[in-house]
């Protein structure tokens, strides 16, 4: 599934314009913690934020569809 669809529209740009958007509208500031989620995975498995604690990472939720 996640190896037939195309990435390459994910501009640098994009991300980062959506990133800034979120952040002004929702009033998430950097270093707060995030509460804790688990999501399923494309394919198999989960994803648990807490397993990332020491990790920086820049979370996306979107549909491009």
């Amino acid at each position: 599934m996640a190896d037939d669809y195309n990435f390459e529209h994910f501009e640098r740009r994009h991300v980062l314009e959506d990133v800034e958007r979120t952040r002004r509208r929702a009033g998430i500031r950097v270093g707060r913690m995030a509460p804790d989620f688990t999501l399923p995975l494309v394919g198999d498995g989960e994803f648990t934020l807490s397993h990332h604690r020491d990790t920086p990472l820049l979370l996306r939720f979107a549909s491009y569809t």
